[in-house]
């Protein structure tokens, strides 16, 4: 059972400060990925949709009393869309799907679904050791002058002492909290007031388990992170006063929207 958190109106953001969602699936290591050859299957069963492969790999250098040692790291491998929104990251052991145009959990599920049957058609990792869904909010207002103006739009429990009033100013570095439901999966929260800008304040909502899936039994993961994403979004509501949501101009989700044929 995943957490819940108070009611609010099912709206979609005219200025959405939604930047980018991502689920990641880790599983045991696949060796052949290590190689290009083991990521040829996989690419090719999605290369119309994702035409644009590029690889990160970085390389550690380690220095001692005379010796320098270098170690190259696993190579990521990422297929990218044509119109760079949505991106496949895969490597050695983890799976991610993730996009900066998000438009409701349908779509992204229906993308998901496909990255996950492919990976277990071409590369049958088995199950999953860590399954999770995030969500990153940059949140603006323009009449924020001074950290302690973010009283005004963000509830005060996020803020501590900076959102006391009748204190001096003070700077807030990046706090992070966990919550664990009753399956004890945790729902990461990393907020914080960005110190070079002051106006910005980062929403970062992470909900994920190490409980182990079948990587067959796409649908099941695809279902346990419609609920995580549920109640992401119920904690981003409650975290949001009044005067920040109408700055946002939410408005009805319309039925195509409810139903992911928007």
């Amino acid at each position: 059972m995943t957490l819940q958190f108070p009611a609010h109106d099912d709206v979609v953001f005219k200025h959405a400060p939604l930047t980018e969602v991502v689920s990641q699936i880790r599983f045991s290591p696949i060796l052949s990925l290590l190689n290009v050859s083991g990521i040829i299957g996989f690419q090719e069963a999605l290369r119309t949709d994702y035409p644009f492969l590029s690889v990160d790999q970085e390389t550690d250098i380690s220095v001692s009393p005379g010796s320098i040692e270098s170690q190259q790291s696993a190579p990521v491998w990422r297929l990218k869309d044509k119109e760079n929104h949505w991106t496949v990251s895969l490597t050695a052991d983890f799976i991610a799907l993730s996009t900066t145009k998000y438009l409701h959990f349908e779509d992204f599920a229906s993308r998901l679904l496909e990255i996950l049957n492919t990976l277990e058609r071409t590369l049958a990792p088995g199950r999953s050791t860590r399954i999770g869904m995030r969500k990153i909010n940059l949140l603006n207002h323009p009449q924020v002058k001074e950290p302690k103006e973010w009283h005004n739009f963000i509830r005060h429990e996020l803020l501590g002492f900076v959102g006391v009033k009748g204190l001096p100013n003070s700077t807030q570095s990046f706090s992070i909290f966990n919550f664990l439901d009753e399956d004890n999966n945790t729902l990461s929260v990393r907020h914080g007031i960005n110190p070079q800008d002051i106006s910005t304040y980062t929403l970062d909502l992470d909900y994920w388990t190490e409980s182990s899936f079948s990587l067959e039994a796409s649908q099941a993961i695809v279902k346990r992170l419609k609920s995580y994403s549920d109640s992401i979004t119920g904690l981003f509501h409650w975290c949001l006063k009044k005067s920040m949501k109408e700055y946002l101009e939410p408005r009805p989700r319309t039925q195509e929207e409810v139903t992911g044929n928007a």
